[in-house]
């Protein structure tokens, strides 16, 4: 039974087994009150059921299995299978902290208990991950965080009874190390005999062909990388060939433009000078032309001034004679005026004579 949201399940060692039953009838039945729920929980107690292996069970598993030949290793009850074994303590002495659990040392464990024939660390083999699960051996799966703390591990004895003895010396067992501090830690370990035949000739070569298929895979795909590499590296240098190529006529056309401008620059500049000195010299023409126009012209005013003063003074004679002359014609038709009017009075008085004279003759005849 395992610890569920509804339960939880503790285990514990007693020094004896004289005080075991008292300890279950004290335990057994107690309520106490946690803090966080409502209702006192109830405390049950018992004694822990071993789920270690007999050999009742291993021999009624090979018995009744078919595909097993007791004739081979692997296929017999030989291997034990164990999980959960510190890493640590498995290691080669002065190795490394990051370095895998030693085969070596886990066969002189085991050695103790009789001739080993072959011992197998999964997680030492880099390639067995890759493998099927069914020969990989890898039974315990979940998540990873850097090294292993814990792996699992099959060991292989020659005799049946080497592995019978090391069965039962191992049932209800923990896994203890004393360290140089004179510390004692404890691991509860798991072990069990092995149902999948891991260690059969038959496996180990299925194994061995799938390494070697691995190998060769990982040599392909280094060779690809290296060549995708190499191709890489030749499409960098092609394209910083064409790079530096394309650069350089960028630069070369950026010269010539450079050189293009710097070239309309100083035609222009030329152009602006050239154009300077003929404005200078329009300006210089325009002055002299203008001076040459201001002293033609100051000669012609001077000129018609004195045209102009003499015409004055001539005009002034001649005013003084057309006012003598009209004054004279006008003396003139004045005198022939008055002769005209003396003229007509003489007239009128002739014709009031000669009337007179008629008038006077025909009162006579009367």
């Amino acid at each position: 039974m395992t610890s569920t949201i509804e339960l939880v399940r503790f285990e514990a060692e007693l020094p004896n087994r004289k005080i075991l039953a008292k300890v279950i009838k004290a335990l057994d039945g107690y309520t106490l009150k946690v803090m966080g729920f409502f209702e006192p929980l109830k405390v049950r107690a018992a004694e822990a059921k071993s789920d270690f292996p007999t050999r009742h069970d291993w021999d009624e598993f090979f018995r009744n299995s078919d595909n097993m030949n007791e004739l081979e290793p692997g296929e017999r009850p030989d291997t034990i299978y164990l999980a959960k074994m510190p890493s640590n303590w498995f290691k080669e002495c002065g190795s490394s902290d990051d370095s895998m659990p030693n085969e070596h040392v886990l066969q002189n464990v085991f050695e103790r208990f009789g001739t080993v024939r072959c011992v197998d660390i999964p997680v030492c083999d880099p390639y067995r991950r890759k493998m099927s699960s069914k020969i990989s051996g890898i039974r315990t799966t979940g998540f990873s965080f850097g090294q292993e703390v814990l792996f699992e591990g099959y060991v292989q004895f020659v005799e049946y009874i080497s592995f019978v003895r090391a069965m039962d010396f191992l049932r209800n067992k923990k896994l203890v190390k004393k360290m140089s501090d004179d510390r004692i830690f404890e691991a509860a370990i798991k072990v069990d005999f092995d149902k999948s035949k891991h260690l059969s000739n038959k496996n180990i070569h299925k194994r061995y062909v799938e390494r070697e298929r691995l190998k060769e895979l990982e040599k392909q795909k280094i060779s690809e990388e290296c060549q995708e590499r190499e191709k890489g590296e030749g499409d960098k240098t092609n394209t910083r060939k064409k790079y530096v190529e394309r650069k350089s006529q960028r630069e070369e056309k950026h010269s010539r433009k450079r050189n293009q401008k710097r070239q309309l620059k100083k035609e222009h500049q030329l152009n602006e000078m050239i154009a300077e000195e003929e404005r200078k010299l329009v300006i210089a023409r325009r002055k002299l032309e203008s001076k040459r126009l201001l002293s033609a012209l100051f000669w012609r005013i001077e000129a018609k001034l004195r045209k102009k003063d003499s015409r004055m003074k001539m005009s002034s004679r001649n005013l003084e004679e057309d006012l003598q002359s009209e004054l004279e014609t006008k003396l003139r038709q004045a005198l022939l005026r008055e002769q005209e009017q003396r003229l007509r009075k003489r007239i009128e008085a002739k014709m009031m004579l000669g009337k007179s004279h008629v008038t006077n003759s025909g009162g006579r005849q009367d």
